[in-house]
């Protein structure tokens, strides 16, 4: 149940939504910060030129590791350098778990609707 819970739902939208959200807020602390961190934070407003929301996403995300003191480089880790381990059951991965269950369930569906013509 709850596998299925997590896998029905659309993890970036959701990620995205949240964001959306948070804008607003984050644009108003950034331009409410002053010091160092302001200039910083005023140099990532001055750069961004337009007002389309994933333009405004990607500047509020590159606001975050400057607000929290952390080094942007370190802050954000490149999918592509990151690789999910595959879990193994034994010597079968999950895939082959899934689409074994996948396939025992259309039997059985199949099985099903036969035996009740």
């Amino acid at each position: 149940m709850e596998f299925n819970r997590v896998l029905g739902r659309n993890l970036k939208e959701e990620f995205v939504g949240v964001l959306d959200g948070l804008c607003p807020s984050l644009m108003e602390i950034f331009k409410r910060k002053t010091g160092r961190i302001g200039k910083q934070l005023a140099d990532l407003v001055q750069q961004t030129t337009s007002t389309e929301p994933t333009t405004i996403r990607c500047l509020v995300l590159r606001g975050l590791p400057v607000i929290l003191g952390d080094d942007a480089s370190m802050f954000f880790k490149s999918s592509s350098t990151f690789t999910w381990p595959r879990p193994v059951f034994g010597t079968t991965s999950l895939d082959d778990v899934l689409s074994s269950h996948l396939l025992k369930g259309m039997q059985n569906d199949s099985l099903n609707s036969s035996s009740q013509r």
